[in-house]
């Protein structure tokens, strides 16, 4: 026999690129052995998913409120108002955009909880109910994070459960 003969015979492919590898392994790298442990989304060639593409942006677009209503709060407390009151405009209006994007989603799911109602509430009072309750209020960019932090609660409360669930699989 000669040698590429003899190298067929002892290697074969990998199972995730194709290549050929040693005699007895089905992985040709460390790097297709990682990738034949990701799951794969409906078959997909991707492990990724529109339910987690949109949690992922909800949770980026939430985390910019908060980044933008702290800068706000640094800024004001050091006496920089012009650059306070764009950063507070920023933040209200980041998080109106998310308000409705949660809307939306609450909309297309059509929640079938109490739970989600009541949360929904909650939100609306935390947003409206401090106005006129403290002598003196909380910034309207800070009272909307603080509803849309509940509201993403309960939202992502389905993908904390699907998490849970995928660690039990494992195990």
């Amino acid at each position: 026999m000669t040698d590429s003969a003899e190298t067929r015979l002892s290697s074969s492919s990998c199972a995730v690129c194709g290549r050929s590898t040693q005699a007895g392994f089905t992985r040709c790298s460390v790097s297709c052995d990682l990738a034949s442990k990701i799951p794969l989304c409906d078959g997909g060639p991707l492990p990724a998913s529109w339910p987690l593409g949109g949690a992922l942006i909800s949770a980026f677009i939430l985390f910019n409120q908060l980044m933008f209503w702290s800068l706000f709060e640094v800024k004001r407390s050091q006496g920089e108002v012009e650059l306070a009151g764009r950063f507070d405009l920023g933040s209200i209006i980041v998080g109106a955009l998310w308000l409705i994007g949660a809307l939306w989603a609450w909309g297309v799911s059509q929640p079938k909880r109490v739970g989600d109602a009541v949360i929904a509430f909650a939100a609306l009072l935390a947003v409206l109910g401090p106005r006129f309750v403290f002598e003196e209020p909380l910034t309207i960019s800070c009272l909307l994070f603080i509803a849309n932090f509940l509201i993403a609660c309960r939202l992502y409360r389905g993908s904390l459960v699907l998490w849970q669930s995928s660690k039990k699989k494992e195990k």
